[in-house]
């Protein structure tokens, strides 16, 4: 199994690739988001994604360059501590096969490795039944990549007009963009985001 994890805290993707390849995982290497060549990713079987991706952005933009370069044999595991619905949707990308914490020890991510190398799917047990109805809503209701966006911004505690500027759009379509938001998130405001 060939592993890369792609971590914009270069200690962190250091530290797991040298934990992993003590534990038997020999072809495994660690990579910061910011100027990556996504075709490296053709070389590997399995991605560990970590959502926030700092300067880069999230997760959500990596995985649109890999559609872009219609990558299809990757299986990915987002590699997280963020618990968040709007990140656990991106368990519904075609390629996103588990769900692991930051938070896990070694031998529970191996595991998790292991399964999704295998064919099959794991997703952390405390959020297993959110990811699951998660993954059974209609496309309708599921945040879309803009909307992570506005709650990513949101969440840096940018104001509507400043988000507006920063997206380069109108406050009135950031507007409806949070009540989207708001509705599939079940919230009434941006503090609870």
């Amino acid at each position: 199994m060939k592993i890369v994890i792609i971590d914009d805290h270069e200690s962190v993707g250091q530290g797991l690739e040298v934990a992993l390849a003590k534990k038997q995982y020999k072809s495994i290497k660690a990579f910061s988001p910011v100027n990556f060549d996504f075709q490296k990713l053709l070389e590997y079987d399995l991605l560990l994604l970590d959502y926030d991706l700092g300067s880069f952005g999230h997760a959500a933009k990596f995985l649109n360059h890999i559609d872009q370069l219609k990558i299809r044999h990757l299986k990915i595991i987002i590699f997280s501590s963020f618990t968040e619905p709007y990140i656990l949707t991106l368990c519904r990308h075609k390629l996103v096969k588990g769900y692991v914490n930051k938070l896990v020890n070694l031998d529970v991510l191996a595991q998790a490795m292991e399964t999704v190398f295998e064919g099959g799917t794991w997703y952390q047990p405390e959020q297993r039944e959110e990811i699951k109805q998660l993954l059974e809503l209609p496309k309708s209701d599921v945040i879309t990549e803009r909307e992570r966006e506005i709650i990513g911004l949101a969440k840096q505690k940018k104001s509507r007009e400043e988000i507006a500027e920063e997206l380069n759009l109108s406050i009135k379509t950031i507007d409806s963009h949070l009540q989207n938001i708001y509705q599939k998130l079940d919230i009434n405001s941006m503090r609870e985001l």
